[in-house]
């Protein structure tokens, strides 16, 4: 074993994940005390999250198969919620931003960001949060938002509606993620809990997400959202009311007006217009232009 390990190490650089991977197994390998004690090398533990997060079943079958020494699911877990998850926006995420893109070190054309949001479906259900107490499943769509809804269902229940003053439970999670334009910064900064989402429910979300990332001393530069109604509603209310197309509005954190771009997702819009095409109803129509085109 000690001519191997002496041939990988002259093999390999010390900074590449082959010879980070051999001196833990080997460190490992020799350990005479309890493997529990371990200090593992941080692309080391990156490995294991994501083999882990692809298959927890196959994770512990490969580590308790003796064949590669890993670190036992518990200590991936203290790493993986090293910051507790939860719904908006936190300082929290905005100081692990910060020291995930070493923006200390960006020069100042590398501080320009875009803001990508998407919705996805969840199941729906409600948790029981043991730390905080809380039951977690209801919307929450950001303080403005929540406070919005709280007064609505105030009023419904002083006008007698009790059937609407229920809280709502979320099905979609509206995600949003930072990705460096000029860097490969990419960072999922905050997710809401929502239910039938409104473009005027997002404006306050992109504002406050905007001023957060603005004041850990990024430039947000664009916005990227795909077609739906939702998000177009949205576009149209904070674009410039001199454009004919919503495209762009001015940042309110920028001193020297400088303008955040919005896109429609290319891959979405592409698909869309797939969709269109495939319609039965419509491909009738399509054919029948294209008949009437190539008879003339």
């Amino acid at each position: 074993m000690q001519h191997h390990h002496n041939e990988i190490t002259k093999a390999f650089p010390e900074d590449s994940f082959p010879y980070i991977f051999w001196m833990s197994q080997y460190k490992a390998a020799t350990r005479s005390a309890s493997p529990t004690g371990m200090r593992w090398n941080p692309a080391m533990i990156r490995w294991c999250v994501y083999l882990q997060q692809k298959s927890s079943t196959a994770y512990e079958l490969l580590r308790k198969s003796k064949c590669l020494h890993l670190p036992s699911q518990r200590t991936l877990r203290e790493y993986i919620h090293h910051n507790k998850p939860g719904i908006g926006f936190s300082n929290e995420l905005d100081e692990q931003l910060v020291l995930d893109s070493k923006l200390q070190s960006l020069e100042s054309h590398q501080k320009y960001v875009g803001i990508i949001a998407d919705e996805m479906y969840i199941k729906q259900g409600l948790v029981y949060d043991k730390t905080t107490g809380d039951l977690v499943g209801y919307c929450r769509i950001g303080e403005i938002n929540d406070h919005l809804l709280q007064l609505e269902r105030e009023y419904t229940e002083s006008n007698g509606d009790a059937a609407n003053n229920t809280h709502t439970l979320a099905k979609t999670m509206l995600v949003l993620m930072i990705r460096g334009l000029f860097t490969s910064l990419t960072f999922p900064y905050a997710s809401f809990a929502t239910s039938n989402l409104t473009g005027e429910q997002m404006v306050p979300i992109f504002y406050e997400g905007i001023m957060r990332i603005e004041r850990c001393g990024f430039k947000v530069l664009t916005i990227t959202l795909d077609g739906c109604s939702v998000n177009r509603k949205f576009m149209q209310i904070v674009s410039n009311p001199d454009t004919t197309v919503p495209h762009k509005f001015k940042n309110p954190l920028s001193n020297n007006s400088r303008e955040i771009f919005l896109f429609s997702d290319p891959s979405h819009l592409i698909k869309t217009a797939r969709n269109c095409l495939a319609n039965q109803s419509r491909n009738m129509q399509v054919i029948k232009i294209i008949h009437t085109a190539v008879h003339e």
